[in-house]
């Protein structure tokens, strides 16, 4: 559940006008979703295996 919320907050942050944003903390910001991303999927991966198996 906090890796949703987590998410979210990613997704608010990334949305605000580019303005704002400096396109160094934009390009960093990504690759945190991304990373964030892929572990947040990893792990709910390895639970449902664990949980079944």
């Amino acid at each position: 559940m906090i890796y949703l919320w987590i998410f979210i907050l990613f997704l608010i942050i990334l949305r605000r006008p580019s303005s704002q944003v400096s396109e160094k903390v934009k390009k960093w910001g990504n690759v945190l979703l991304i990373a964030c991303g892929l572990i947040s999927i990893g792990i709910v991966i390895y639970a449902y295996y664990s949980a079944n198996h």
